[in-house]
């Protein structure tokens, strides 16, 4: 009987410091929802480990369901998106993405849904719409500002997760992906 109380206790003091730990570690990157706030823990979620000095400079915000996408821009001109959920009032990042490319087309998915994104920036390109191709759909976006998240909602079914392949036109219909650099998805 002593054996077994031991070991449940053992048992309980794991649990309890697992628990613990795990909390701990997603509370880690919780932000409100005001630019300044956005900067700071993005730049700590990205800056962790090897990643050291990365600054951003946030260029425009996009919500859906409990979720917010954040696309920003690094000194060095690299594009970047985050992906964050809504949990009352706070949001946890969930992902980054940083790159030197300046489309990104990805699936996202939230409380309620799926999603395709257009997430972007002009600079000195004349992008004017991006068509994403999915499995046995494609989707086209029009690009109407110098920084751009886009949205289209995606059926549930099929299980259409991931991008196959996406093209970039400028005002003249002209493919123009190959001048570009791109964030694969």
């Amino acid at each position: 009987m002593k054996y077994v109380k031991i070991t449940l206790l053992s048992i309980l003091v794991i649990i309890t410091s697992v628990m613990f730990v795990a909390c701990s570690n997603s509370s880690k990157f919780v932000t409100g929802g005001s630019v300044s706030e956005l900067k700071q823990n993005i730049e700590a979620f990205i800056n962790r480990g090897d990643v050291t000095g990365v600054k951003v400079n946030i260029k425009s915000t996009f919500e859906v369901d409990n979720t917010k996408i954040v696309s920003f821009m690094t000194p060095d001109y690299e594009l970047g998106y985050c992906i964050l959920n809504k949990y009352g009032d706070k949001y946890k990042i969930i992902s980054t993405t940083l790159n030197t490319g300046i489309v990104a087309v990805p699936v996202v998915k939230t409380n309620k849904g799926k999603y395709l994104f257009a997430i972007g920036g002009q600079y000195d390109k004349d992008i004017y719409s991006v068509k994403a191709e999915l499995v046995g759909e494609s989707y086209t976006f029009f690009i109407t500002k110098p920084y751009f998240i886009q949205m289209q909602e995606l059926p549930k079914e099929p299980d259409n997760s991931s991008v196959a392949s996406f093209t970039v036109y400028d005002k003249d219909n002209n493919d123009v992906t190959r001048d570009i650099n791109l964030i694969s998805p």
